[in-house]
């Protein structure tokens, strides 16, 4: 800091008449204590907004195509994104749009995908991105692969709920408190 910053310095402990102000003023003049810069925003680490919901999804027999709301997103160069896709995820970057980074990433894709056939579109409003499916003439259930544990709790929760609607009083799921599916499989 140079002798025009103490200057100011003590003319703003001229001007006070709070003790503490004073104090700390005295303090800064009398160890000529450096004064750290602000960080400039260019300097400053952006921030990543991760893009989880604005984006819909279609296929065809051949492809599936992802629809990724951004504002002004035909605006974009080819230096401000990024895309990667693996036989089974996707992941797009903006960088530095907005004041901030966004991704947009999807793990474990419903089945495999081509990588090197990846299409993107930029869009006024939105993204295109057209994955090409391995298996041709497959129609993905869901965009995502559902795990094994949440393909059980969904059709548990059909069949519970079926169950419950219906009439019938034979009707016999291994949901049922006193049934049991199988000889191997004993309720406790």
């Amino acid at each position: 800091m140079d002798d025009q910053h103490y200057q100011e310095l003590d003319r703003l402990r001229n001007l006070t008449s709070l003790p503490s102000v004073q104090k700390v003023l005295d303090d800064l003049i009398s160890e000529r204590k450096v004064i750290r810069e602000p960080i400039k925003r260019s300097n400053a680490e952006k921030q990543t907004i991760y893009l989880t919901t604005g984006y819909a999804w279609c296929q065809t027999a051949n492809s599936v195509t992802l629809y990724v709301n951004f504002d002004r997103a035909s605006e974009l160069g080819p230096n401000d994104y990024s895309i990667n896709v693996l036989k089974r995820s996707v992941e797009l970057n903006i960088y530095e749009k907005k004041g901030a980074n966004y991704s947009f990433k999807i793990n474990q894709l419903n089945d495999l995908v081509i990588p090197e056939s990846t299409t993107v579109k930029l869009k006024k409003d939105k993204i295109v991105i057209t994955l090409f499916k391995q298996t041709k003439d497959y129609t993905w259930p869901d965009l995502r692969l559902k795990s094994t544990q949440n393909t059980y709790q969904q059709l548990e929760r059909i069949e519970k709920k079926y169950a419950q609607s219906s009439r019938r009083e034979n009707f016999q799921t291994p949901f049922n408190e006193n049934t049991s599916p199988c000889p191997n499989h004993q309720h406790n």
